[in-house]
């Protein structure tokens, strides 16, 4: 039996957030940034609100979302980490396999669906990431070793299934990526050394774009709001479609992270984070608030699934939709004015 594992990598089994960032997390600490996975989310400006109409599957479905994928381009500039994707090939092994021969950490876009080892509900999603931090080969059969943010232990897993998980295109997101990083260049800023302007520059673009985006944010909320109160004035049978679609908002804001408020409670964290660390007194209304408006979402999602007729529900979300515009407008437009 052949056997490569890195043996300097060490996980922190926290699971707390959601596989991408522990993951990134994982980097980072790996390469000597310590940070939480709430202060990737943050630095990475990652909190966002958009929506679309999902037609990949034979039934459109609406899909809302709150976690902004180009977060790691933003993450990765701010440490002068270089992040090198790759497509999926059928001869990419013996790549994956020079880079933990190299000691250096991969990163795989899987679908969940197909990973045996997660006991959680089946369903496509192809945005599940993992660590690879070691092979074996064992009666000529290839397995990685793999670091997954939902289980604490590592996983070693044969190639041939996680060939079916990466190159799967099924679901709302594809996999069929796996990523290197060169860290030659990084900038040694620790948490505990983390400057302030690189707090309040990501606080401050973030709330830009969270106020100003048209496409994104509070104007996006308004936007979802209206098209929600719409249904009420449908045919019959658009209304009956409508119930669906008021299921899928429900699993959008529980099942896409672990919090169940699309990225809210982790943002609050984040800001509770920079207040106690950093002692940034000015963030602690903001945090306070954050945290009430992930109860918000929460309750969204409630009312989402709630026993009323389509006429009501409609109305119901469209108004608990206001409501958190109205608390996000006021909550980033302070963290916009404070970090100037």
């Amino acid at each position: 039996m052949k056997i490569k594992i890195i043996s300097k990598f060490t996980h922190k089994p926290d699971i707390t957030t959601q596989c991408r960032l522990n993951s990134i997390a994982d980097i980072f600490q790996y390469n000597g940034i310590k940070l939480s996975e709430e202060m990737c989310f943050g630095l990475g400006e990652a909190l966002t609100f958009e929506y679309w109409l999902d037609t990949s599957s034979k039934f459109p479905t609406i899909i809302i979302n709150g976690f902004d994928f180009n977060m790691e381009n933003r993450l990765f500039n701010k440490f002068n980490v270089k992040r090198i994707i790759h497509y999926n090939s059928k001869i990419d092994n013996e790549d994956i396999i020079n880079c933990i021969n190299k000691n250096d950490l991969v990163m795989v876009d899987l679908d969940r669906y197909y990973l045996e080892y997660l006991d959680i509900t089946k369903a496509h999603f192809g945005f599940h990431s993992v660590i690879i931090i070691g092979y074996k080969i064992e009666n000529k059969i290839l397995y990685w070793g793999i670091i997954d943010g939902l289980k604490k232990e590592l996983i070693w897993y044969p190639d041939k299934k996680l060939r079916i998980a990466r190159d799967s295109t099924c679901g709302i997101l594809k996999s069929n990526k796996w990523y290197e990083f060169d860290c030659q260049n990084v900038t040694n800023k620790r948490i505990e050394n983390l400057k302030y302007s690189i707090i309040k520059d990501s606080i401050n673009n973030l709330s830009k774009k969270m106020l100003f985006s048209e496409s994104l944010g509070i104007n996006a909320l308004m936007k979802f709001s209206n098209e929600i109160g719409k249904c009420i004035n449908y045919d019959k049978n658009i209304k009956d479609i409508m119930k669906i679609e008021f299921f899928f908002i429900y699993k959008c804001i529980k099942e896409f992270e672990y919090t169940g408020t699309l990225s809210r409670r982790i943002y609050a964290k984040f800001l509770k984070e920079c207040t106690e660390l950093y002692g940034y007194e000015f963030l602690r209304n903001a945090f306070i608030q954050m945290d009430e408006i992930a109860d918000e979402w929460e309750k969204l999602s409630e009312v989402s699934i709630a026993e009323n007729d389509i006429e009501n529900k409609a109305l119901l979300v469209s108004a608990q939709i206001i409501k958190i515009y109205e608390m996000e407008k006021q909550v980033y437009e302070y963290l916009k004015d404070n970090t100037k």
